[in-house]
């Protein structure tokens, strides 16, 4: 490509940035462009102003297209957006003056001639002239005009990870909160927090809906702090974490409203004027984390506050991370959630929704979808129930491809997903080397937008941190035109919002009454609905409740040989009636998930997801596991109107959860199931006398797991560097027959071959038919031992108790806490954890 020394004309500055406006105030003027010669910037050039915006431009359109300074090439790329330009002029012409669209087609069809493959024409000069004018007729749209631009500059954080990313002493110092005043024409922006804040990063602004104010995330770095991963603690003082700040658009009025040893982040408005917010105050951590994550808090819940910070509320009870809350055009909030219940670690940061006062959570889309990873930064298409969300990958940071959600289209499944970007894989799950990606896309329309773009690679997990200076704001449509609005060379650009007035979503107030008591009530009209032709009427006699705990110690030690399973206990069934229906209590603001039993108190179906409730919910569905797409769902208050079908078990009071024997306390194998070895199973299978090569005794053994994460090497557990006596003889030997974790757990055969299959750490199976391979209806050890095994006859109790720990999936401990587990070991009960 010819080098030059740059000269360009007040004229090609014109075309270029888009001075003169376009409207039947101004009609549009095409000026005639002298050739223009290309030079990149030097760091050492100190360009400013329409000259700096004009090479910004110009690069862009370099790269974009390739251009190496043959015609040919000139050519083909002028062509390619003289195409665009006609495609887009048809898409908008209706919102334009005719005066205006007279012109742009008149030199639209001049450069057609232009073009032609016999013409002879400095093709260099048609291509700039072609780039321009297509630019021109982009920001002669409507929605592109008439507002000025909030956004933020920000460093992306040092370790690139879909939760490290928001912790903040993870995050880099560097830039602020700016208003861009002149989009599209000019860099001329004002810095709304400049001395205000000290060093540190700003996250993910938002606007209110009146454009008055502004909330934001930021973590102070002043003095150039830095964090050493092995050391840092949540009990170390206020400072490396992220808090919510509030300030009018001017910059005054500058608040923090959020402190404390908890990472406060992705705050948003809602249409009362309160702040939903996601929250590290459940004290929780990822099960799979490892020490490079530190020991502060890191798993994400939502929460909501009022707008000084006051009264701050849980409004999600899930064990998992949860974020970018965003209230969707018809009132509810919409936000990505983490979904991680005896499935993948790593394939669902799916869509889901409640409304604003935490009832009725549930998954809008993709939550037995695996590509994408992550739906983040999901916001509404103004007048329609569809979505744009920047499609994420587990293992970098909030970047990737551009989709277009249409929940109407299914509730899963990619049929429901329009590329925006259809250049740009989705990452992780479509490959690893993804060479530009895109951000923060702000909805004009289904058809127009305003997004964050980086033209260099993103960086995943194990890279380099991701570039200082990747982003700048574009222009963007789905017809594939991409147009620069505003970068800074030294600093990402991110985050863009009209900076005005915005019409409020529907408020939807909440039913829940001010002081009822810490429960819920569930109703299900028909559990067979759903679960298939297999299970006959009248054969479900129970709802087992199970609850799941959160993990509250950080990596180790394991609670058993699925692999990154969460600890859990019953606590208790409640009936069903011979119509199928079940009407009963649950405590409120519990995680909690639901098996349906037959009469042998085995499982035909599991969730493998959690719910809860708020204080006075009532919950109601049609059936089990039934779709979403073609059965009620409802959330109301617990004094609301009961539904006008009188199913038989809402003929009767709510039922109450029965404990049983196993409910009530976290579940424990040395409890439960180790009397029962002992009793039938240890005088053959013993230190001594290991028939069938397995000794089911109740000793300590010590293999030890690899620190860190329960992994697995060529099917065996690796037994170096480890804590040992964790398991019993007896509990590996039932165990580890089959590994289960990762591809493995994904092979029905395996599962029929082992003693007691499970659902595996880093499984892939999105949808569990009723039934299974991986429960107690599928367990090898039950129909061994129903055959008639030796003689060996058990009881009933004895019987429901193998099938209720399989069910389980196979966990050894109900705890995560060491000294808590030690207990269990040897036979203690221990009292129900607290849950924050």
């Amino acid at each position: 490509m010819r080098r030059h020394k740059i000269a360009v004309s007040l004229a090609v500055c014109a075309l270029i940035l888009g001075i003169r406006g376009v409207g039947a105030q101004s009609p549009v003027v095409i000026d005639s462009i002298p050739a223009i010669n290309w030079q990149k910037m030097s760091a050492s050039e100190d360009v400013s102003g329409d000259e700096l915006f004009s090479r910004l431009i110009q690069e862009e359109w370099l790269r974009d297209d390739k251009i190496d300074g043959t015609p040919e090439v000139y050519r083909t790329a002028a062509k390619l957006h003289l195409a665009k330009a006609n495609e887009l002029l048809d898409a908008i012409e209706e919102e334009l003056d005719e005066t205006d669209v007279s012109a742009f087609r008149a030199k639209l069809q001049l450069f057609e001639s232009q073009l032609s493959d016999h013409a002879t024409n400095d093709l260099e000069q048609v291509y700039a002239e072609v780039r321009g004018v297509k630019r021109k007729i982009i920001f002669s749209n409507p929605l592109y005009q008439n507002y000025e631009l909030l956004f933020c500059k920000r460093v992306p954080g040092s370790y690139s990870h879909l939760v490290a990313q928001y912790l903040g002493w993870r995050a880099r110092s560097g830039g602020g909160i700016f208003v861009l005043e002149q989009p599209g024409k000019s860099l001329q922006c004002r810095d709304l927090t400049g001395n205000r804040l000290p060093a540190g990063s700003v996250l993910e602004p938002r606007l209110s809906y009146d454009a008055q104010k502004v909330v934001f995330s930021f973590v102070d770095l002043a003095d150039g702090k830095t964090y050493d991963p092995v050391k840092v603690h949540f009990t170390d003082p206020d400072e490396g974490f992220y808090h919510i700040y509030t300030m009018d658009v001017d910059g005054n009025n500058l608040k923090q409203i959020t402190a404390g040893s908890y990472d406060d982040v992705l705050p948003n408005w809602l249409p009362d004027g309160d702040i939903v917010f996601s929250s590290t105050r459940r004290k929780g951590y990822a099960r799979c984390f490892w020490w490079g994550f530190g020991k502060r808090w890191n798993t994400f819940t939502i929460h909501r506050m009022k707008p000084d910070g006051s009264d701050i509320k849980t409004l999600s009870w899930h064990d998992t991370n949860e974020w970018f809350p965003m209230v969707a055009n018809d009132g509810t909030i919409t936000y990505a959630r983490w979904d991680y219940i005896d499935r993948d670690a790593v394939t669902h940061q799916n869509f889901w929704s409640m409304r604003p006062d935490g009832t009725n959570p549930k998954a809008v889309w993709g939550n037995a979808t695996p590509n994408p990873h992550c739906v983040f930064q999901a916001r509404p298409i103004p007048g329609t129930s569809k979505y744009v969300f920047t499609a994420a990958a587990h293992h970098s940071i909030t970047g990737g491809s551009l989709a277009l959600l249409d929940p109407s289209a299914g509730s899963d499944g990619l049929q429901s997903l329009t590329r925006i970007t259809p250049n740009v894989p989705f990452p992780e799950t479509e490959g690893w080397g993804i060479p530009e990606y895109y951000e923060s896309p702000y909805p004009l329309s289904e058809e127009f937008y305003i997004v964050s773009y980086s033209p260099y690679p993103l960086m995943m997990e194990g890279q380099t941190p991701n570039r200082e200076n990747a982003t700048g704001i574009y222009a963007y449509d789905i017809f594939g035109n991409r147009e620069l609005i505003y970068r800074d060379p030294k600093i990402n650009a991110t985050t863009p919002i009209p900076l005005r007035a915005q019409e409020k979503p529907v408020l939807l107030n909440s039913a829940l009454p001010a002081n009822s008591e810490p429960y819920g009530e569930m109703t299900i009209e028909n559990v067979y609905e759903g679960l298939g032709p297999n299970v006959k009427p009248g054969s479900i006699k129970e709802i087992r409740i199970v609850q799941i705990f959160p993990k509250t110690t950080r990596d180790l030690p394991p609670v058993g040989l699925a692999g990154e399973e969460n600890a859990r206990a019953i606590l208790g069934t409640v009936p069903v009636e011979e119509d199928g229906s079940a009407f009963f209590r649950v405590p409120a603001q519990t995680p909690i998930l639901l098996q349906v039993l037959d009469e042998k108190g085995q499982a035909w179906q599991t969730m493998r997801s959690l719910t809860y409730l708020q204080p006075g919910e009532r919950v109601s569905c049609v059936g089990c596991h039934e779709s979403k797409d073609s059965s009620a769902f409802a959330s109301t208050a617990m004094d609301s109107v009961a539904s006008p079908v009188r199913s038989l078990a809402l003929q009767k009071a709510p039922a109450e959860i029965e404990p049983g024997d196993l409910g009530g306390r976290p579940f424990s194998f040395v409890e439960t199931i180790q009397p029962i070895l002992d009793a039938k199973c240890i005088e053959c299978h013993n230190a001594e006398r290991t028939e069938g090569g397995m000794n089911l005794t109740g000793a300590v053994e010590a293999p030890g797991l690899k620190t860190g994460m329960t992994m697995f090497v060529e099917g065996t557990f690796n037994v170096t560097d480890a804590p040992s006596d964790i398991f019993t003889k007896s509990y590996y030997a039932l165990c580890e027959g089959q590994i289960f974790y990762g591809d493995n757990g994904q092979d029905p055969s395996r599962a029929a071959k082992a003693w007691v299959p499970r659902f595996g750490g880093r499984n892939t199976i999105q949808l569990t038919e009723p039934g299974g391979h991986y429960g107690s209806l599928g367990c090898r050890l039950i129909k061994y031992l129903d055959a008639g095994h030796e003689g060996v006859i058990l009881t009933e109790t004895e019987r429901r108790h193998l099938a209720t720990w399989v069910d389980l999936n196979a966990v050894f401990y109900g705890v995560y806490d060491p000294d808590e587990q030690k207990k269990q070991l040897n036979g203690q009960r221990v009292d129900m954890p607290e849950i924050f």
